[in-house]
This record gives structure tokens, C-alpha cells and sequence, in this order.
């Protein structure tokens, strides 16, 4: 899915601020070839527990983003990403709307009920 708004395969009409990395590339440098990666992270967690004892997994999700360069071996991370990097910039937009996002997109909603499923195992150990 991640990748499906990356490249603005998905676009959410609801969501109009959500602006594809692909799209940013293009209005802001043309066709200049790039590669970055992205990937889902877990930024707060904790599990609460209730009055009658119910585990309450409570987590937030957030994307990052790198830049990456060609090395010897094949691409790999740059040194440092520009904040304004298409990639970094959705990333962003994406953290700061998961919530509706989730609201929006299944996988989205399943990725964030497994990360709750992994936090109360975790917890349980």
C-alpha cells in the first residue's frame, strides 16, 4: 500500500493533501532519477491494563523515509536525506494522516491491528 501511494497508484479523493512522491518529483525537479526507500515504523507504545484486567494496546505508526545512492554493491543509504525530499515529504503527510488513512485503506487498519496483536504478546511475555 506504502509503495501503491508512493507512487500515486492510490490516490484517496478524501485525501487530497496527500500528494504522491512520484507527483512531488515531477513538478519539483522533472524526470531527475532518484531512488529512496520507505518503510513503517512504531513511534509510541503501551499497553494498558483495565479495571477488569483487559490488555489495551495502544501504539501510533509513522513512515520514514532515506534517500538513497549507487555504491559499489548497488544502492544503498545516502548519508544524510534532504527534509524536502519527495519521499521524506510524503512520508510525513502519510504519518500525520494515518488515522484517516487506516479509516480509508484495509491494509492500513490489518498493518495497525497486528502491530496491537505484537504489542500485547510482547507484553504477555
Amino acid at each position: 500500500v506504502l509503495k501503491e501511494i508512493s507512487f500515486g497508484n492510490l490516490q484517496l479523493s478524501a485525501l487530497p493533501e496527500l500528494v504522491s512522491a512520484w507527483d512531488q518529483a515531477c513538478r519539483t525537479e522533472g524526470h531527475a532519477p532518484r531512488a529512496a526507500r520507505q518503510w513503517f515504523v512504531v513511534r509510541d507504545a503501551q499497553v494498558d491494563i483495565s479495571r477488569d484486567g483487559v490488555l489495551l494496546p495502544r501504539l501510533s505508526l509513522a513512515v520514514e523515509a532515506r534517500q538513497l545512492v549507487m555504491g559499489a554493491k548497488g544502492y544503498e543509504d545516502a548519508a544524510s536525506t534532504d527534509p524536502q525530499d519527495p519521499s521524506v515529504v510524503m512520508a510525513k503527510a502519510v504519518t500525520d494522516l494515518f488515522p484517516k488513512l487506516a479509516k480509508l485503506v484495509p491494509a492500513i487498519s490489518e498493518l495497525m491491528e497486528v502491530a496491537k496483536a505484537q504489542l500485547a504478546a510482547r507484553f504477555l511475555l
